[in-house]
């Protein structure tokens, strides 16, 4: 099974893709968003479509908070969940995102071993990678 993952934002949103069989997770690419939860499950249906072929389901990080509230991302994300779910006709699966940019910026710090400056700095995909730890999370769980 092909699946996306998606690290919804208002401004940026980071794409990583795997399959259920492999259960690897990769950093695929960021897209700026239009704006609107439509315009912006459109644009990753094509997005995603282009760089992988069909897709099967779709994993969105949910931005809940440490003690288990959602907040307004957590609401906006649902809202555009259900907009992908709605226009693509694919299963949309939400995933506690907790400590995800945590994590997505320990690997992305590794991964940049030519910078020795001692400030982080997010970098073009940084998203994607926070997506690619949401499609992990995603397969320790299932």
């Amino acid at each position: 099974m092909r699946i996306i993952a998606v690290d919804y934002g208002t401004r940026r949103i980071g794409l990583a893709t795997g399959t259920s069989e492999l259960r690897i997770a990769m950093p695929l690419c960021i897209v700026e968003s239009a704006g609107d939860f439509e315009k912006d499950a459109k644009l990753i249906i094509d997005k995603s479509r282009e760089l992988q072929g069909e897709i099967d389901m779709f994993v969105v990080g949910l931005p809940v908070n440490m003690d288990g509230s959602e907040g307004k991302q957590a609401e906006l994300t649902r809202k555009f969940a259900h907009q992908l779910e709605k226009i693509s006709g694919k299963k949309v699966v939400l995933q506690d995102e907790r400590l995800s940019t945590f994590s997505a910026e320990s690997k992305f710090v590794q991964s940049d071993k030519s910078d020795n400056s001692h400030s982080y700095k997010p970098k073009e995909g940084f998203d994607a990678v926070s997506a690619a730890v949401i499609l992990e999370r995603h397969f320790e769980c299932h």
